[in-house]
């Protein structure tokens, strides 16, 4: 459903989605051969990979639809399910590939930003939990990407890929039953020392980190939702999680 209006949302279905918790496993299981059956009680706090050469299909789970596996991804179970994850860099944790949401991306060209000039990104961001049983964190994450190319006396211009640095803007925020706005972007400048930028943090401003900008004015930006989870302490956590990403001068005044 499409929301601006985080007051309220009709129609809500019930009971509840289980919200989908991360997983931190400091070993990845092998899935070789599709499992006869599938106990995710058993495999509480596990983390697989589908090693089987072919899809794996994981089974439906309390309004959560059926999912099918390419060979290599990962998925975990929390207990009660299984479902998709991903992991965060080189660490233990992974976290549900369902609330993994790119927001937008842009494309900057060297047109769009020359020497001297500076662009402002910047966003309201809402958040709420409807008929939830638990309190969630997720993440605002801002960064840059280095366009890759392929090369050669026969290719002609294409474009690859992108490199993703280190995130220009990384926010953790709380979701609750009550709605939150967070005002968060980013400033970049192209100046003769090279790029900076500046994080845009509610009414502060800080510096960007190290190995977060190109060298390069021919890149991309983008801002997603990553990293989602739930409270420990619930075992059987449900709910709606819902968001607005607006234009700042929606950002409600003091």
């Amino acid at each position: 459903m499409f929301i601006t209006d985080l007051k309220a949302v009709q129609s809500l279905p019930s009971p509840a989605l289980g919200l989908l918790p991360a997983v931190h496993d400091a070993e990845v299981d092998e899935i070789t051969t599709p499992p006869a059956a599938w106990n995710p009680q058993a495999d509480a706090g596990k983390v697989f990979e589908n090693a089987t050469g072919q899809p794996l299909v994981i089974p439906e789970f309390a309004g959560w639809p059926s999912l099918r596996l390419r060979p290599g991804q990962l998925f975990a179970s929390d207990g009660r399910c299984y479902y998709e994850v991903t992991r965060h860099g080189s660490t233990a944790s992974y976290y549900p590939s369902h609330f993994e949401r790119t927001l937008f991306t842009l494309h900057i060209t060297p047109q769009m930003l020359p020497l001297g000039a500076r662009l402002r990104f910047e966003r309201a961001f809402c958040f709420r939990l409807f008929n939830n049983v638990s309190n969630a964190v997720w993440r605002v994450i801002w960064e840059a990407g280095v366009r890759t190319s392929v090369t050669g006396p026969a290719i002609g211009p294409n474009l690859e890929g992108f490199t993703w640095l280190a995130p220009l803007l990384d926010q953790e925020v709380v979701l609750t039953d009550i709605e939150s706005w967070h005002g968060l972007g980013v400033v970049i400048s192209n100046g003769r020392n090279g790029f900076e930028a500046v994080q845009l943090l509610y009414d502060r401003t800080l510096g960007s980190p190290e190995g977060s900008l190109p060298a390069a004015p021919d890149f991309a930006l983008r801002c997603r939702l990553s990293l989602f989870d739930t409270e420990d302490s619930v075992s059987d956590p449900r709910g709606y999680a819902a968001y607005c990403a607006l234009d700042i001068k929606k950002l409600p005044k003091k």
